[in-house]
């Protein structure tokens, strides 16, 4: 009997059902640890089981909102492919820094399940196959790269490709190219063995990645059985009549953001209107499946949004509530909030729906006179901290130099604007740029305020801007270089090394220009307080003296 049960073959998993036998969940990875439960997210089975490296499909999309479960969807893979079908495998995020926060995070956690236990070494600065980049395991390797290191991308051919979160790629990784593409040239060699899964939340319309993947795919939606008429029902935000008007299907009775009795939220099925309670939803998971809108498509997708989150996750009384708070911010013209509930719960890519222009002559006639004017910069009352954004000018020779006062919630006023003639290669220019940035200009009601942070942008004679600024980063003074692409953050707070470019290299901080344009177009655009000096969260005060030129 022993004999025979050492020569059986050992079983054939997929990752779903490795993840079932095998996979124990933390504390620090779940509220709910223990043994992965393939009945509490059912929607996970299907594109795990299409995982398997036995299984014909090559490529799935997953358009999932937050919290629904898709990275843990890309580390059962990685854990089934370790433990039971070893081969190279790339994971591709953002960037580099992501990366490191990963390994050290999430799949540290993932390799000390007792059957990962051991197979994948501790990281060790001395041994390149083990540090926090690049893993062995028997019979395979894991290499883990930024979409923004084209040096990563480059090399070794590898079987399995997890790109996760596209939709924050930089367009290009260096002067490479797209880093998705570079990628995916990596699996060539593997011909019609190589697996491909694409994960991301949306970001913009229409330049979103993994919604452009999507619709290009089978189009998979979860459904599931109302339980009151039986039909089964993807559930939506908002449906469309054949006359255009929409109904929202999330409903609520009084306030979601207040305890107590009085609150009630029901999801109203579109099929017969009755009133969907958030307890069904176990029952109606449990019940649901994938159904394939394009199922002779290779390519397998799949989209599912924070309305079917399985109950002690995401609740509807948690959506209610971000929904209501993003649509009063949007009322007062800030977008912001509504924008991430659109990605991230909706699992929608956000199209802008306010008008593109930026009336000038509005801005001129709400310009205001709080005491400030161009020779003698006063802070208003409501202001707590002083910042200034300085941009060095190339050919004109001149450095210019703007000071915003800003309040809670992003309200700011414009307290100077400087221009500095002189060349960008003399020691004096720069002495009146400090001059600037040591003043302290008084506050209404009394007192005096500091520039608090100084940005200078170092497109341009970038080695004066870093001798410069390196000296006095305690002050609060950065090097900052604007980043092209969509899905960005507008500040990277992670400083990184500037190449070696003439005598000096310095550190920088990276900042979205289309995230910051997109958010200093949505607040230009939110109308004055009524009366004018009641606060208005992300509002722009401009003073009397800016002309239509600036």
């Amino acid at each position: 009997g022993a004999w025979c049960a050492g020569a059986m073959p050992p079983p054939r998993y997929d990752p779903a059902s490795w993840a079932a036998a095998r996979r124990v969940l933390s504390s620090a990875e779940s509220a709910n640890p223990g043994r992965w439960d393939p009945l509490a997210r059912p929607y996970l089975n299907e594109p795990l089981a299409r995982l398997a490296l036995h299984d014909p499909c090559m490529r799935l999309v997953l358009l999932f909102a937050s919290q629904m479960g898709k990275s843990e969807i890309g580390n059962n893979w990685l854990g089934y492919v370790v433990d039971h079908a070893p081969c190279s495998f790339l994971l591709l995020r953002p960037t580099l820094d992501d990366c490191k926060g990963y390994s050290k995070q999430r799949l540290r956690h993932l390799f000390d399940c007792p059957a990962l236990r051991g197979k994948v070494a501790e990281p060790r600065a001395r041994d390149s196959g083990n540090t926090l980049l690049d893993k062995t395991f028997p019979g395979g390797m894991l290499i883990l790269a930024g979409a923004n290191s084209a040096a990563r991308l480059a090399s070794w051919p590898i079987r399995c490709l997890f790109a996760d979160e596209i939709d924050r790629y930089p367009p290009s990784a260096g002067a490479e190219g797209d880093p998705l593409g570079l990628a995916e040239k990596r699996l060539s060699d593997s011909g019609e063995r190589a697996k491909e899964l694409l994960t991301s939340t949306p970001t913009l319309a229409p330049s979103s990645r993994i919604q452009r993947e999507y619709d290009e795919s089978s189009q998979a939606h979860w459904l599931m059985p109302c339980p009151h008429c039986g039909c089964e029902i993807e559930m939506l935000w908002r449906t469309a009549a054949a006359d255009g008007t929409e109904t929202y299907r999330l409903q609520w009775d009084g306030d979601p953001g207040v305890d107590g009795p009085g609150f009630d939220v029901r999801y109203v099925c579109q099929e017969c209107d009755a009133p969907i309670r958030e307890h069904h939803k176990t029952a109606m998971l449990a019940a649901g499946h994938w159904v394939h809108t394009h199922p002779e498509r290779r390519t397998r997708g799949y989209k599912i949004n924070a309305l079917a989150a399985p109950i002690g996750s995401v609740s509807w009384r948690i959506l209610a509530a971000e929904w209501a708070k993003a649509t009063a911010l949007a009322k007062a013209g800030d977008t912001s909030a509504l924008r991430v509930f659109v990605n991230t719960r909706l699992a929608e890519p956000w199209e802008d729906v306010i008008g593109e222009t930026i009336d000038v002559r509005a801005l001129l006639g709400r310009r205001e006179n709080w005491g400030n004017t161009r020779e003698t910069p006063l802070v208003p009352a409501r202001a707590t901290v002083l910042t200034s954004g300085v941009d060095v000018q190339g050919g004109t020779g001149r450095i210019e130099c703007a000071v915003w006062a800003w309040g809670p919630t992003t309200e700011r006023w414009l307290v100077g604007y400087y221009v500095l003639p002189g060349s960008v290669y003399d020691p004096g220019t720069w002495d009146s740029l400090d001059e600037i940035r040591l003043r302290d200009p008084p506050r209404v009601g009394g007192g005096t305020m500091r520039i608090a942070a100084m940005a200078v942008d170092s497109g341009f004679a970038t080695d004066e801007v870093h001798r410069w600024t390196h000296p006095r980063r305690a002050a609060g003074v950065f090097a900052v270089k604007g980043l092209g692409g969509t899905g960005l953050l507008i500040y990277n707070p992670k400083a990184q090394r500037s190449e070696k470019r003439g005598r000096y290299r310095g550190t920088f901080h990276s900042v979205s220009t289309n995230a910051t344009g997109d958010e200093w177009h949505s607040h230009l655009l939110i109308p004055p307080a009524e009366p004018p000096e009641a606060h208005k969260p992300g509002y722009v005060h401009l003073p009397d003296w800016v002309d239509e030129a600036w």
